[in-house]
């Protein structure tokens, strides 16, 4: 588990380290004379340049990109951008000590987006703490590489040879699905990335695996014939996966899918203030748009470009009208549809979604008012409220 501070805005450095779900160092990016950390948090004041070109930079080192390099300097950048806030650079990051603070930090609002995880972590963080926590972007993957031992090309194999790997579930299938991809066995078709040894079908070299700690890996270089390794641990043991790689992930591996960090932010924050902010800073490519019907109009003054609506679901000619008046700046017209339905955008959400508006449909006679279980219908006194707004609203229950 890290026990650093991420970002050190002391002058004249700046220090970036990521952690990924594995307790591992990941990355750490040292500008001028900064001390190495080893975990991140960052927040909204990022300084998307020195970021974006410091993660470029110790990713490819220079080289041809081997890792989505091109891809990170340019995503991450876009991402600060738009999360850039308008306080200047007075709180370039905040100190974590663990990989539950920057998600809770996060959920309770303190952070306005974190960068450690990757999605299976994020959807399991949200399954058993109850958070509504989503990703902005993919932005990087640290690549699983092939790396010399007492041999320095796969076609100097010799049967018997031994390989050692990770012994993790997720890392070790990541090393034997790299193994597989370069030829040197097959494994069940379905096995992916939960594969084991005992997961091979076809071992034509007839290999020897030795498992080890991820962090014993490389420690065994002199022994064996290759060794596979994760980004975190090659940068440690003074690996570069572009120099020194015999043979590395691709970016359309499905590793690379799964595992890719990813910017994290909170769900809905409600804030008109950050959303503001985020508008008004954000790159000429970057759009936002409203992920709650009650905010659209508001936000449609502001810059945002649509709306992903629940309302619409009942009222979808009406509602998309109201963000066309909106997007064409006739704001009177826009408004005025807006508060014929402030009364209705509470109460589809008093009992939660889709309660609320598979209820109004019901009404309205379109479909019946039945959820799947764990989910119930809304209460009796929500339907009630919802009917007197449809009634008031001349709506045919």
């Amino acid at each position: 588990m890290g026990d650093g501070a991420v970002w050190n805005q002391a002058a004249p450095s700046i220090t970036l380290s990521m952690i990924d779900q594995n307790e591992e160092l990941v990355l750490s990016v040292a500008l001028q004379n900064s001390v190495q950390q080893d975990a991140c948090a960052v927040g909204a004041d990022l300084v998307a340049g020195v970021l974006g070109l410091a993660v470029r930079q110790a990713l490819l080192g220079g080289d041809e990109d081997h890792s989505g390099g091109q891809h990170v300097g340019c995503e991450l950048c876009i991402v600060a951008s738009a999360f850039a806030s308008t306080k200047g650079s007075e709180n370039v990051g905040n100190l974590v000590d663990d990989y539950i603070i920057p998600n809770t930090s996060l959920e309770e609002g303190e952070l306005d987006a974190n960068y450690f995880q990757h999605t299976p972590y994020l959807d399991n963080f949200n399954e058993e703490n109850n958070t509504n926590l989503v990703s902005v972007a993919g932005i990087h993957y640290e690549p699983f590489g092939i790396y010399p031992g007492t041999k320095s090309k796969l076609s100097d194999l010799k049967d018997g040879d031994v390989i050692a790997v990770p012994n993790d579930t997720t890392n070790e299938a990541r090393a034997l699905l790299l193994l597989e991809a370069n030829g040197l066995l097959t494994l069940k078709e379905d096995a992916g990335l939960t594969a084991t040894i005992i997961d091979i079908t076809e071992n034509p070299y007839n290999l020897t695996f030795q498992e080890l700690a991820a962090e014993q890996v490389a420690r065994v270089k002199d022994e064996v014939a290759f060794i596979v390794l994760n980004g975190n641990y090659a940068l440690e043991a003074g690996f570069s996966v572009g120099k020194d790689a015999i043979a590395y992930e691709t970016s359309d591996s499905e590793a690379a899918k799964t595992y890719v960090n990813i910017i994290g932010v909170k769900e809905a924050s409600g804030n008109i203030t950050q959303m503001d902010d985020i508008i008004k800073n954000k790159p000429a490519r970057f759009d936002v748009i409203s992920g709650d019907d009650g905010v659209t109009f508001p936000l449609l003054t502001l810059g945002a470009v649509g709306v992903i609506s629940v309302i619409g679901n009942a009222f979808p000619r009406e509602f998309s009208r109201m963000v066309r008046l909106g997007l064409n700046g006739n704001y009177d017209e826009a408004r005025s549809i807006h508060h014929k339905f402030t009364e209705l955008f509470s109460l589809l959400f008093v009992d939660g979604n889709p309660a609320g508006v598979k209820a109004m449909l019901n009404m309205m006679g379109m479909i019946e008012n039945k959820l799947r279980l764990p989910l119930v219908p809304t209460r009796i006194t929500t339907y009630e409220k919802m009917r007197a707004v449809l009634d008031d609203l001349n709506i045919k229950c």
